[in-house]
């Protein structure tokens, strides 16, 4: 049995440890709660893609992460578990046609205990370091082929070797083959990964509106999770066809000497 810490500081000093009983029950024993903030699959297409890989993990590697639940409020039993935070791992479970599966129970919670918990659970995690993250995928893929590490991980193939390509990729001679056009001044520097960003702005809405559409199609033709995925898949996909067409055009100037 775990114990988990909840509330202010405050609080705590006035309470006991919320108790967490580790326990394998029924699939059919657990519902839904009636105010879970994430989407689901069906509602938006990243959503979907996430959701599908949440599918292939637990196929893969069973549920790691059990379902974090309650069974009873303000002292009463519900009957049932209420999840608290998984729903995604619960549908994905029962696509999968699982009997059993292994519940995080909470116990007794109110409402309101359950509800920041959701917002908790959801909310603190740490990002990635997307550069250490590539470089593990590097090492990873010496060991193994790409088809067969794609297949117990939430990426791509096509997005893994996006990432890994990335490491290689030289920036200071892209400055080079491309300087700046005359006026533009000089070009920023690269920050972080999440300082990265391409600012975009229209003259009315109607552009705007049609170029989201734009990317939103290249996305779904590329079946890509992120709008920033598809667009880098259309444009490897696209400068393959360049350098083809080059080829192809020099071979036959050559043809015709």
């Amino acid at each position: 049995m775990l114990l988990l810490e909840f509330g202010s500081q405050e609080e705590l000093s006035n309470k006991s440890m919320l108790k967490i009983n580790t326990k394998k029950v029924k699939l059919t024993e657990l519902k839904p709660n009636q105010w879970n903030p994430k989407l689901k699959p069906e509602d938006d297409f990243d959503v979907q893609q996430q959701y599908e890989e949440v599918v292939k993990s637990i196929k893969t590697y069973g549920l790691v992460d059990p379902i974090l639940v309650r069974s009873s409020k303000d002292g009463k039993e519900l009957g049932y578990f209420e999840i608290i935070n998984g729903y995604h791992r619960f549908l994905a479970c029962q696509e999968l046609k699982f009997d059993d599966i292994i519940i995080n129970d909470l116990g007794d919670l109110t409402d309101q205990e359950a509800k920041k918990l959701t917002i908790v659970t959801e909310e603190i995690k740490i990002p990635v370091d997307q550069v250490k993250l590539s470089h593990l995928l590097k090492d990873m893929l010496d060991n193994e082929e790409l088809d067969k590490l794609a297949d117990g991980l939430p990426y791509s193939r096509e997005l893994i070797e996006s990432k890994i390509e990335l490491l290689d990729f030289d920036w200071e001679k892209l400055d080079t083959e491309h300087p700046p056009a005359e006026g533009m001044g000089e070009p920023e520097e690269l920050g972080d990964a999440e300082d990265n960003v391409v600012s975009m702005r229209f003259g009315n809405i109607k552009d705007k509106e049609l170029v989201e559409k734009f990317l939103e199609k290249i996305q779904k033709e590329q079946k890509k999770a992120t709008i920033p995925d598809g667009l880098l898949s259309f444009a490897k996909s696209y400068g393959e066809t360049v350098v083809d067409e080059e080829d192809d055009e020099e071979g036959s100037k050559l043809h015709s000497k």
